[in-house]
């Protein structure tokens, strides 16, 4: 497919982004079972990062604009309103999950509803034991 990013609508990827993130769940359980499949690793490390961006101009009509708030921002652009994004991983880099949060949430605060999601779409795999 060769589309030239000159023909693609602002619309156009707002809508595809709706749809995106109205699987999300499924998106992200079908790569992670696919991941398993391919490659077998274990997970016996799961790191959790988080980043809080600012929306740099006008971000109305934006799937994450209702999650846009005035926060505390790493980058010291407290001008702008952010929203905080959440990303488990294992130790090899494979996402799990990841979350949105509003901006103005603070980083232990997005913790327990991330640990949610974990457990509800990425059950833990039975544990393989040689004894």
């Amino acid at each position: 497919m060769n589309i030239k990013p000159k023909h693609v609508s602002l619309s156009s990827l707002y809508r595809t982004c709706d749809k995106l993130v109205d699987n999300k769940e499924a998106i992200e359980q079908a790569l992670v079972e696919r991941e398993r499949e391919l490659f077998g690793l274990g997970e016996k490390i799961i790191l959790y990062d988080l980043t809080n961006p600012a929306f740099s101009r006008d971000f109305e009509g934006n799937p994450c604009a209702q999650e846009a708030k005035h926060g505390v921002s790493k980058e010291k652009r407290n001008d702008r309103p952010l929203v905080t994004l959440g990303m488990v991983l294992d130790e090899d880099g494979f996402p799990k999950t990841s979350k949105v949060c509003p901006g103005n949430v603070s980083e232990p605060g997005t913790l327990e509803s991330i640990l949610d999601d974990l457990l509800l779409y990425h059950p833990r795999q039975p544990r393989h034991t040689a004894w």
